[in-house]
């Protein structure tokens, strides 16, 4: 070990240990300050990102959900042309039957008018 007058410290060295000490802390204090209005900053962005997030998904969810009232309205629309074709046709095929008879009546009479004659 040193002698007792190799430790010894002059006034202006422990002033100068004391300020260093000093701005030591203040640094990291105003570090710690800083990091704190940080955190503060990436909550509320984080607050923002999940918020939006959970608005986009409402959003979404919205449109599927008219998406899949419109798929449902749609099949429905084509339920009833398709019972309006249905009928349409069966229509038709009556007519034709019924022009089909009158024809054949119109021509036995046509026939039956021509032998009287």
């Amino acid at each position: 070990m040193g002698s007792a007058e190799a430790w010894m410290f002059s006034t202006k060295d422990v002033i100068w240990i004391v300020m260093t000490i000093g701005s030591g802390l203040s640094a990291y204090y105003a570090l710690k300050q800083e990091l704190g209005k940080l955190r503060g900053k990436v909550d509320k962005l984080t607050g923002d990102m999940v918020s939006l997030e959970t608005d986009l998904m409402a959003k979404e969810t919205s449109i599927y959900n008219r998406m899949e009232i419109l798929k449902e309205d749609q099949k429905a629309a084509h339920e009833k042309l398709d019972l309006k074709m249905d009928n349409l046709t069966t229509h038709m095929t009556q007519l034709s039957t019924n022009i089909a008879e009158l024809t054949g009546y119109i021509k036995a009479k046509r026939e039956e008018d021509g032998k009287r004659a």
